[in-house]
């Protein structure tokens, strides 16, 4: 796994579109980020027969405001 950003590190191209992760499953030594294993993780799962889809950005949102106390 690499982001490519350290000076020892080798370059991982960005990108999930189909080319991209051609290259993933064909490149010795398999190298690439966070994005492309998920993307890998969830074709493989799909072939296995399991719904599998990747979400990008997710942030989770608190159910309910927090409250504030008034002062007196």
């Amino acid at each position: 796994m690499s982001h490519g950003i350290g000076e020892d590190e080798p370059v991982s191209r960005s990108g999930h579109g189909l080319d991209r992760i051609s290259q993933l499953f064909t490149d010795e030594p398999m190298l690439g980020d966070a994005e492309q294993y998920a993307v890998a993780a969830a074709l493989l799962a799909r072939r296995l027969g399991f719904p599998a889809r990747v979400v990008m950005g997710f942030a989770p949102r608190r159910s309910e405001p927090p409250t504030r106390r008034k002062r007196r």
